[in-house]
């Protein structure tokens, strides 16, 4: 069975979408937030400002902050980063330091795409899934899913040792 078809059966029978299934970091997870990516991020280096962001908005290396995590991620935002942008598609979509709106999260997402960013296709699969802030349309979440698995996000483990 097509490994988008299983996907796809796993959230209709868990009732979740990918922003909750999928690891919430790449590269960017770290221990504590250190002083040079704080100062990074003061300098308005893009990257850690959305690293930042990502810290506070799930506690990474420090307590969850939505409040902190947005301000971080407008900024990383504002200089058009991709990662960024499907962040704060996430916390639109649960309202994290936002008030939710599945439409305002969809355009993150959307953009994040648009930009690459991976995670960004799924959570865009979920949204046209269940519906949320778009028509609900299988057909495009088939696609995004596909388009997902095309950008390496569901490996065989097994194939990958």
């Amino acid at each position: 069975m097509n490994i988008v078809i299983i996907w796809i059966i796993v959230l209709l029978l868990n009732g979740a979408s990918f922003a909750q299934i999928v690891p919430s970091t790449k590269e960017s997870s770290i221990a504590n937030i250190s002083e040079d990516i704080t100062n990074k991020a003061n300098k308005g280096i893009p990257f850690y400002q959305f690293t930042l962001g990502k810290c506070y908005l799930y506690g990474r290396g420090t307590e969850k902050n939505y409040q902190k995590a947005v301000e971080w991620l407008k900024k990383a935002v504002a200089q058009n980063n991709p990662g960024a942008f499907n962040s704060m598609g996430v916390c639109y979509y649960y309202g994290y330091g936002v008030k939710q709106d599945y439409r305002e999260a969809v355009k993150y997402f959307r953009r994040a795409a648009e930009n690459g960013e991976e995670y960004a296709y799924l959570n865009l699969a979920s949204c046209y899934l269940y519906g949320h802030g778009v028509s609900q349309d299988l057909k495009q979440a088939k696609e995004l899913f596909f388009m997902a698995e095309q950008k390496g996000l569901f490996r065989d483990e097994k194939k990958s040792k």
